[in-house]
């Protein structure tokens, strides 16, 4: 196998995601991790105060549902598909962030007070608002991280290499060329070639 054999099969592979969109598939992970301690918090502030009823059992199945699949997108960005960066960002970077970020701005639209909230909390509110500034956090660092050239380029199918030193643009993976052999040209071999045997007499 010549060097521009090996080189194709390196190429064609398993391909490896670039840091780039190892950081958004982790961001993504955190994202659904605060979310799922969101509901434990808040499912155990329910059942203490009102008993474990249906209303609440088809909460939990929903949200079930809604990370689960959610966690499937990740693992298929992580293997690089397109189209589950768009499902991810349609799915959890708009509709999803909406629903974390609308309600905590119509709070403080309507004069909520952030500093006598947590005054007032205790530790499982303190430990609710923790998971929810994390998980508004992760969701658009996720979503710049796997919209980065790299992310993009990977998700294409175009491998690329790391940037240099210098800082310069990563540009795409050339396979070396074949080195070409040498033409001899036909010589007349005479009476040495005929006593070397190279010709037949």
């Amino acid at each position: 196998m010549d060097t521009t054999t090996q080189g194709v099969a390196r190429a064609s592979g398993p391909k490896v995601p670039p840091p780039a969109l190892r950081a958004a598939c982790l961001l993504w992970l955190v994202a659904i991790g605060a979310g799922v301690v969101e509901s434990v918090i808040g499912a155990s502030g329910v059942i203490a105060a009102e008993g474990f009823g249906p209303g609440l059992a088809a909460n939990i199945a929903l949200r079930t549902v809604v990370y689960g699949g959610a966690a499937l997108l990740v693992l298929h960005l992580y293997r690089g598909r397109g189209w589950a960066r768009v499902a991810l960002a349609v799915l959890l970077g708009c509709v999803g962030l909406a629903t974390l970020v609308v309600p905590l701005a119509g709070w403080f639209a309507a004069d909520g007070d952030a500093g006598a909230a947590l005054a007032a909390a205790d530790a499982a509110d303190l430990a609710y608002y923790t998971v929810r500034g994390l998980h508004i956090a992760a969701v658009p660092a996720a979503m710049v991280a796997m919209f980065l050239p790299s992310s993009s380029a990977h998700l294409r199918g175009r491998p690329y290499r790391r940037a240099d030193a210098a800082g310069t643009p990563d540009s795409p993976w050339v396979p070396p060329r074949r080195r070409e052999r040498p033409v001899l040209r036909d010589r007349p071999l005479g009476v040495r070639g005929v006593r070397q045997g190279l010709v037949p007499r």
